[in-house]
């Protein structure tokens, strides 16, 4: 019995032995371990990229964020970085949001360098969803922590030039991150909340967003007073293709549009574009454009009151979704 015990003590006392070695050498490991992300700091804004997005060579993060910048720029009339928090971070990965994890120490200490002690288990909970992103954008931006994710392989499955989403998610920020107080009263959790006024914004802001996104595509002056006729041709074709019920963004392949906490507002959302489509041809892209610099500002108590500048009627930007 006595042989035994010794025994056990002999194993225990190895077993003790071999998790002091571990905590001790795992960290060094750990560091020593190869991320699979790297940071760039552009227009004042980090991007975080997963590099398997970056290893087929196709994707020019600088040239990208260059293009949306430059476009924003010329719509707002100043530096986009001045509507935008100056510690907000784009996360770019690939394939889902998988690879955002504590178990990669480059990934988190960066986080947390940026006052992110929780933000990698916030990315984490969005993986239990079957579609993080927004519908007809590779993208959603999450307010509260100052972030962006986006996703570089729906971008390349989706047709969208990385320009082209950094504009979309950029907007949607801006829109938000600046939201006057009255239009804040009501659509963030308190006593004032209400999901229709929230539903409200979010169709706004969509309204802006979507356009530019697409118009980003061709270039050329979007604060131009008359719509560039070749422009808003090209731009018809391309929105025609891709939403169409069987296109890139609709049809029966993509599921994240058909499973997006957004699926009820598809067809407000095709609706309100094409709306946006028509006033910039009918009324030239400067009257679109210079009501979008005052949203991206807050430069208004609701949104009703730009809608209504832009001469159209509330409720039709805000009616119920047909079917898209």
């Amino acid at each position: 019995m006595k042989r035994f015990d010794l025994v056990k003590r002999i194993a225990l006392g190895a077993a003790l032995a071999a998790f002091a070695v571990f905590l001790a050498v795992y960290p060094l490991v750990r560091a020593g371990m190869q991320s699979a992300w790297i940071e760039k700091r552009l227009h004042g804004v980090s991007f975080l990229v997963e590099k398997t997005g970056l290893e087929s060579g196709e994707v020019d993060l600088r040239a990208a964020a260059d293009g949306a910048f430059d476009f924003l720029g010329k719509c707002l009339g100043r530096d986009p970085a001045e509507l935008l928090p100056p510690d907000l971070v784009v996360i770019l990965a690939y394939g889902g949001y998988a690879g955002v994890t504590l178990s990669d120490e480059f990934l988190e200490r960066s986080l947390r360098a940026k006052n992110r002690a929780l933000s990698v288990r916030l990315v984490e909970s969005l993986k239990s969803r079957f579609a993080p992103n927004e519908p007809f954008s590779s993208s959603r931006g999450i307010k509260g922590e100052r972030m962006i994710l986006a996703d570089l392989y729906e971008a390349e499955r989706n047709g969208d030039p990385l320009s082209a989403v950094l504009v979309h998610a950029l907007s949607d920020f801006m829109l938000s991150y600046n939201a006057p107080p009255a239009t804040l009263a009501a659509i963030e959790p308190g006593a004032g909340y209400s999901p229709a006024a929230m539903r409200r914004f979010y169709l706004f802001g969509e309204f802006f967003s979507l356009y530019l996104a697409e118009r980003s595509v061709f270039g050329g002056d979007p604060a131009a007073d008359v719509a560039d006729p070749d422009i808003a041709r090209r731009l018809r074709e391309r929105v025609a293709a891709r939403y169409d019920p069987a296109g890139a963004l609709l049809g029966e392949d993509n599921l994240r549009a058909r499973y997006t906490a957004e699926r009820a507002e598809l067809g407000a959302l095709v609706r309100n574009h094409r709306l946006a489509l028509d006033l910039a041809e009918s009324r030239g892209e400067g009257g679109l454009v210079a009501v979008f610099r005052d949203a991206a500002a807050g430069a208004y108590s609701f949104p009703e009151e730009l809608v209504a500048r832009l001469g159209l009627d509330p409720a039709l930007l805000f009616a119920p979704a047909p079917n898209p």
